[in-house]
């Protein structure tokens, strides 16, 4: 674990540096460090859950195909692709362990809090406050500390996850490949 932590920091610079700059995010430089670290863990997270399904199922067909279904559901609980007020029960009782959700509520709010778009109607132009975009989408529910807090303890509980499976769960030295 600790020997992949330089490849996972240069990964997420290697990915995040240029699209943060040609989508034309906030240019503030404590907005951008915000989202490197918002990405970081992210990612870090994904490869924590990779690790877990890994050491949990016995062969690369299973583990591959529980993996991605896993990420999948993480991936529709998000907010970003439905919204979570649509979401039925289960799968926003879900929402609350994806990373993607915490991520996607934590990048919003790092990149449109207190910044002003203009809005004009008719002959009136008038400035609103990006927040009220994030609060239409109802993802300002929580402070943007606590999306780091529950990022950090999801990648966390995945790593728990991994070792207690790399403890107790016999891995087999021959593997159908």
């Amino acid at each position: 674990v600790l020997g992949e932590l330089p490849e996972h920091c240069v990964f997420t610079l290697v990915y995040g540096l240029p699209i943060y700059w040609l989508a034309g995010l906030n240019e503030a430089a404590d907005r951008f460090l915000l989202f490197l670290l918002l990405v970081w863990l992210m990612v870090y997270g994904s490869r924590a859950m990779a690790l877990f399904v890994a050491a949990a199922l016995p062969t690369l067909q299973t583990s591959a195909f529980i993996g991605n279904a896993l990420f999948t559901v993480f991936y529709l609980t998000g907010g970003f692709v439905i919204s979570l007020e649509n979401m039925w029960l289960v799968a926003s009782w879900l929402s609350y362990a994806s990373f993607m959700r915490w991520g996607f509520d934590g990048m919003l709010q790092v990149q449109f809090r207190d910044n002003k778009y203009p809005v004009t109607i008719g002959n009136f132009t008038f400035n609103v406050d990006g927040i009220h975009v994030v609060e239409a989408m109802k993802m300002n529910q929580y402070p943007l500390f606590s999306c780091y807090l529950v990022l950090v303890a999801v990648c966390f509980g995945f790593m728990v996850l991994y070792y207690i499976c790399l403890k107790f769960i016999k891995q087999k030295s021959g593997q159908d490949w």
